[in-house]
């Protein structure tokens, strides 16, 4: 039985019969109440998924800016290194040994990939600005081979 009269039409005591269930409106007020509350917790959840969605999505997108630049550096050190490849394989054709043609070329493709940073560096040291050392520690595990070593 629903009972949403105010005053009551049916007596309290009704609710003690044996299969007669009683819902006033304070009962439906409860029922109200925690659905609100659960709308309200379900709203503070759906909240947080899209907070933390939201911070991914920016991240993501924010790693597509360095793109260009990834693909630039893989780009050139691909240039190097077809360029001592070139050189190594030009130096075995005219009879050159090979040991001596592999130690040049590693040594000659190392120099030319980090000639140009170690540049940066050591400009960025001579005019103060350290956060660009500590950046290529972190670019280059330079902490962690420290550590290793």
């Amino acid at each position: 039985m629903v009972d949403i009269a105010v005053p009551r039409d049916i007596e309290p005591q009704v609710s003690e019969l044996d299969d007669v269930y009683l819902y006033t409106v304070d009962d439906l007020r409860e029922v109200i109440e925690e659905n609100v509350r659960s709308r309200e917790s379900a709203a503070r959840e759906a909240e947080a998924m899209v907070a933390v969605g939201a911070t991914e999505f920016m991240r993501q997108l924010r790693s597509l800016e360095a793109v260009g630049t990834v693909m630039a550096v893989r780009n050139q050190a691909d240039k190097l290194r077809q360029q001592e490849l070139d050189k190594a394989m030009k130096q075995l054709s005219n009879g050159k040994d090979p040991e001596t043609v592999l130690a040049n070329l590693a040594r000659g493709l190392t120099n030319k990939l980090i000639h140009h940073p170690t540049v940066q560096l050591r400009q960025a040291s001579a005019e103060g600005r350290t956060e660009m050392l500590d950046i290529a520690q972190q670019l280059f595990q330079l902490e962690e081979q420290r550590q290793e070593d």
